[in-house]
């Protein structure tokens, strides 16, 4: 992961250079590139003053923040997995060597519930045991 100061200072725009530098840098570079911005949830945050302005590269944004698909020609909202899949997911990934038994697809359906079925943190979670019967308080 690298930031703007990061790209100023790897290609050779010296130490005193500051994360604009970097920003006009892509802004300029002919080769693609991405960017990733993850949770930009803030209301508050300016998130278009860090956007390089150019008609190459790629900039990808996660937020529950929907007035951010303002600053974007392109955006797509991606909705909440429905709640049976994410329970299947999360059993999936969780019990591998035997059948699923009542009470274990129980807890697994309060556990996926309490995490929004999101995919990132169901697979996550799959480590965690659902055989304990306190592991769906953990959410």
């Amino acid at each position: 992961m690298a930031s703007y100061y990061d790209i100023a200072l790897k290609n050779g725009l010296g130490e005193l250079s500051n994360w604009e530098a970097g920003l006009r840098l892509l802004s300029q570079h002919q080769e693609e590139w991405i960017i990733l911005y993850d949770n930009a949830d803030d209301p508050d945050l300016d998130l278009g003053k860090f956007l390089p302005q150019s008609s190459h590269g790629n900039i990808i944004i996660t937020s529950r923040n929907s007035r951010l698909k303002q600053i974007s020609i392109k955006s797509k909202m991606l909705k909440d997995m429905e709640p049976e899949d994410g329970l299947q997911l999360l059993l999936k990934h969780a019990i591998k060597d035997h059948e699923v038994t009542p009470e274990q697809k129980l807890t697994a359906s309060d556990i996926a519930a309490k995490l929004h079925y999101f995919a990132l943190a169901l697979i996550g979670t799959a480590s965690t045991s659902i055989d304990d019967k306190e592991s769906s308080s953990k959410y």
